[in-house]
């Protein structure tokens, strides 16, 4: 028996779900991480990063080649973009299966957000950035709120290919939008929009998150 407990530890570390790569994430497997203490005591799946899309000063950056800091102390952190598409300007841009958890901005106006998924042409949001927060404050209490004059919203918007965020001229200043990409071969369903179906699945992980802290 001695000789065989080790397998079988090995056997059942092997099963854990922390310690393999999901193949399959259904919405429902997206939604309990918004409320899944234990997960935060468990190890990273293997392949699976996270990481923030910002408008960080693109004037301060880490060289790579001689490993120096280049203009360490540049400040102006409310207007940075990845690329510019016209006269629209792309603030996130991924590839892979993944999920945006989170979009805050600390000063919303009225250029529009534009959220591309899986190589799409159709955007499933398009309004204005401070509408953007206005309507899920309104419908998702839970999910989306201002906290210390930042606007946020925690819905989880799934992609299995790409996702791409692109702003119109005048949507403000200051923005981070945070993200999980998934191993290559993980399936994920894409999030098809805010939907009267997808709001009464929310409905429960709305209620359960707004409940934080009572």
């Amino acid at each position: 028996m001695k000789s065989i407990r080790p397998i079988a530890a090995l056997v059942l570390l092997s099963m854990s779900p922390a310690s393999r790569a999901a193949d399959e994430l259904s919405y429902q497997d997206v939604l309990s991480r918004l409320t899944d203490m234990q997960r935060l005591a468990s190890p990273v799946i293997p392949g699976e990063r996270s990481g923030a899309s910002t408008s960080h000063d693109r004037d301060s950056a880490y060289d790579t080649a001689n490993g120096t800091y280049r203009n360490w102390s540049a400040n102006d952190d409310g207007w940075g973009f990845i690329r510019k598409e016209g006269n629209d300007q792309v603030l996130v841009d991924l590839e892979g299966p993944g999920v945006l958890w989170r979009v805050w901005s600390a000063k919303p106006e009225q250029g529009h957000i534009r959220i591309f998924l899986d190589g799409s042409t159709t955007p499933i949001v398009d309004k204005s950035f401070r509408s953007f927060f206005d309507d899920l404050e309104k419908d998702y209490p839970g999910l989306a709120m201002t906290l210390s004059r930042g606007r946020n919203e925690f819905v989880p918007i799934p992609f299995a290919k790409s996702c791409k965020v692109v702003m119109s001229e005048g949507w403000g200043a200051y923005f981070h939008a945070t993200h999980t990409l998934f191993p290559k071969d993980t399936k994920i369903e894409t999030f098809p929009g805010f939907t009267p179906e997808r709001f009464r699945s929310l409905y429960p992980w709305e209620t359960a998150c707004g409940s934080r802290g009572n």
